[in-house]
């Protein structure tokens, strides 16, 4: 393609459309935005700040709804502006590595343990584990109904049953 459109270099060869979508991808997510801007404007004509804070406001609201559905007893017990402040430090510091936002946010857990700003709460961590084997057993295929397996509960030590 020529260098007409957006994404192309004044007087200089034209980048290659990967180059070009790595760029926008590295500034999406990028904190703070300066930061972001100064690598894509190397590739990109214009004033393209505008447009690239509207995308980041959108991935930050994406953030905020697919962590909310994944995990309501965090966002309740943190409160929705505290939880959706901690969403949107998790879209930046682990961004979705697949299409679908509903398998993204696994992660969680662990980011909660290493947040300092959590730290007095030593269970959240623990809260997030559970919210995201619920939400992904939510998601899993039914299996065939094992009814010789109840047989278990009359016959085995309940203590080293599971699940």
């Amino acid at each position: 393609r020529s260098g007409a459109g957006p994404f192309c270099m004044a007087g200089a060869a034209v980048s290659s459309l990967a180059e070009q979508q790595q760029a926008l991808l590295k500034a999406l997510f990028a904190r703070p935005i300066d930061l972001a801007a100064r690598d894509l404007a190397v590739l990109v004509q214009g004033d393209f700040r505008r447009g690239l804070m509207a995308y980041q406001a959108n991935g930050h609201d994406m953030a905020e709804r697919a962590l909310s559905g994944a995990y309501p007893v965090m966002r309740e017990l943190l409160g929705p502006e505290s939880f959706n402040d901690f969403a949107r430090a998790f879209w930046h510091a682990h961004p979705p590595r697949q299409g679908d936002l509903a398998r993204w946010g696994g992660g969680l857990s662990a980011f909660v343990r290493d947040s300092e700003q959590l730290n007095p709460e030593p269970y959240l961590p623990d809260v997030a584990a559970v919210e995201w084997a619920l939400h992904l057993a939510s998601g899993a295929a039914d299996r065939a109904l094992d009814t010789a397996s109840f047989s278990l509960l009359m016959t085995a030590d309940p203590a080293v049953l599971t699940l």
